[in-house]
């Protein structure tokens, strides 16, 4: 039941933008490349991946797809290009509940949560996305924008505040 509070609770959030999009050069990250587009009208995005409150890993993989395509799409992309962007997930009528990433799984225990931010500015570890810059919708309806940043963040969540 827990689960569905969560989702209830990620699926009411609004997404705030801001426009910050330079390169943070005190900032590592293991990144991944991929193949060029195959068309030239493909959108080109970037998929990170940070997990723990305090950013301890992060990876970062450029992806292209077709106009049009979901996040969900570009989620199975990135797993075939990369083993840590490999993912698990429950069917709700909703849509797909993200429960593990790089073989880290959602903890009720310690209320650590795959939170998804849906971006127009690349984002920093030493100003992070906040709670209002949630992507408003799940990985099925998110759908991919040229130049955005598609950041999934493993982090505590305080269910009781919201």
């Amino acid at each position: 039941m827990k689960i569905f509070y969560v989702a209830l609770f990620l699926s009411l959030l609004t997404i705030v933008t801001s426009s910050d999009h330079n390169s943070d050069p005190d900032e590592t990250i293991s990144e991944s490349a991929s193949e060029s587009s195959e068309n030239e009208n493909d959108v080109a995005y970037y998929y990170y991946l940070w997990i723990g409150d305090d950013v301890h890993t992060k990876y970062k993989i450029r992806l292209t797809s077709p106009p049009g395509s979901h996040f969900i799409d570009a989620m199975y992309q990135a797993a075939e290009k990369n083993q840590h962007y490999a993912f698990d997930f429950i069917q709700y009528d909703f849509g797909k509940y993200i429960t593990t990433i790089a073989g880290v799984a959602n903890n009720d225990e310690t209320s650590q949560y795959w939170l998804i931010y849906n971006l127009p500015w690349s984002p920093k570890k030493n100003n992070p996305p906040g709670i209002n810059d949630l992507s408003p919708v799940g990985v099925d309806d998110i759908v991919v924008n040229l130049g955005y940043h598609y950041l999934f963040w493993y982090r505590t969540v305080n269910v009781e505040d919201h």
